[in-house]
């Protein structure tokens, strides 16, 4: 992987993209103010689980959302 600096524009190249994930979507009924991003853990965890949960970024009326799970050896 080698990476490319001093770049400018909008030209987007998708061979440079590492991994894509697909995010859900949401209304929310009051709006948040400030951009929070959170990694909110799945509990309980049972003793031998890979560690997992939802990935949740919310601003104004929007919530976007995915699952995420660690790499484990």
């Amino acid at each position: 992987m080698s990476v490319e600096t001093r770049q400018w524009g909008t030209d987007y190249d998708p061979s440079w993209d590492f991994r894509k994930t697909p995010l859900g979507h949401r209304v929310l009924a009051e709006p948040v103010e400030s951009l929070a991003v959170t990694l909110q853990p799945d509990v309980p965890a049972n003793d031998g689980d890979v560690p997992s949960g939802m990935l949740r970024i919310a601003w104004g009326t929007a919530v976007y959302f995915a699952e995420w799970r660690m790499l484990w050896p």
